[in-house]
């Protein structure tokens, strides 16, 4: 009985190798691989099946090689393993130089930049509050941001003008000077970086060393216009936006009394027409703006004009008899 017992478990076992082989010629983690088979058990492992032993190892990573300047930056994938090139955020040009993005400089010592997507964006540098002891004072020195708690020393006479030690002072709007134990050292003014919002360009003034952002737009009358945007603010004057500054001018109007028959026929043309309205019985003809006219006889008075301003002008040839006058063209001051 123990000898059918021990030929029943040899069989078994010779069945059970049969079987592996059929299912395959490698065994890895209760799976079974053909020989020379390549799988990936995860996605850092690769494995291979070399009859009848599974060997594996981690995958090789190869470099993306990323442009840096452009924005581009290395990150793994959720379910992946190398690091691939992602990201096409754009770089920022400061200074004639191309600053990659997510890049943080400090192009002044008082001054704090950083590039996201394109745009620059600069703060001043925040010092902390400085409690010096007696005999001393607090100095930014030349180079240096925040100021120092640096002993008292001689004052400084510079031009006749007496200055504490530590004391600061501007000769010239882009120079500073200090008084540091009894000498006087002066040295340019930096300004921090300038980066206007839209709608505003920088301006550089006489009497200010640094630059500031001054708005293109102008406003009249409660109106927002933009740069170089023209409008007629009333019947006689017309507006225009330039830089910020609102410039205005006014048509200049043609005196009547230096208004003829002759003078009208003998303008040229090209400078319009414009219809002409006369009243039988008084003989009144309807001015606009600079449009000199003619009547048949009598005299001639404006009615409802603009520009022109006497009450009455003498016809100095009448019994004319014309349909349409002529008009001048708009002269700005």
């Amino acid at each position: 009985m123990e000898k059918l017992w021990n030929y029943m478990l040899f069989v078994c076992a010779i069945l059970s190798l049969l079987l592996q082989k059929a299912a395959g010629d490698c065994q890895h983690m209760d799976q079974f691989y053909m020989n020379h088979t390549l799988w990936l058990p995860d996605s850092c492992t690769i494995c291979t099946c070399l009859d009848p032993v599974s060997v594996c190892e981690n995958v090789r990573c190869l470099n993306p090689n990323c442009f840096y300047a452009k924005g581009e930056y290395l990150q793994i994938p959720h379910d992946g393993c190398c690091p691939e090139c992602v990201g096409t955020l754009a770089p920022c040009l400061y200074d004639s130089k191309t600053i990659p993005h997510h890049t943080d400089w400090y192009p002044e010592p008082c001054s704090h930049c950083t590039c996201w997507n394109g745009e620059v964006t600069c703060s001043a540098v925040a010092c902390p509050r400085q409690t010096c002891k007696p005999g001393t004072v607090p100095q930014a020195l030349p180079g240096q941001c925040c100021p120092q708690c640096i002993a008292s020393g001689s004052p400084c006479k510079v031009d006749g003008v007496d200055y504490d030690d530590g004391q600061e002072w501007s000769p010239l709007p882009c120079t500073k000077c200090v008084c540091q134990d009894g000498a006087s050292y002066c040295y340019p003014i930096q300004c921090s970086p300038l980066v206007c919002p839209p709608g505003q360009e920088m301006e550089r003034r006489d009497d200010t060393c640094c630059p500031v952002c001054k708005s293109q737009m102008c406003s009249d009358n409660s109106r927002q216009y933009q740069n170089n945007e023209s409008w007629q603010k009333d019947d006689c004057t017309f507006c225009t936006c330039l830089q910020g500054e609102v410039v205005c001018r006014r048509r200049e109007c043609v005196d009547p009394k230096e208004l003829s028959v002759e003078r009208v026929r003998k303008r040229p043309k090209d400078q319009g027409t414009a219809a002409l309205s006369v009243s039988a019985d008084k003989h009144l003809v309807t001015l606009r703006y600079q449009c000199v006219s003619m009547v048949m006889s009598g005299t001639l008075q404006p009615v409802n004009s603009v520009c022109v301003k006497t009450d009455k002008l003498p016809v100095t040839q009448p019994h004319v008899n014309l349909s349409f006058v002529n008009c001048m063209k708009p002269k700005y001051t």
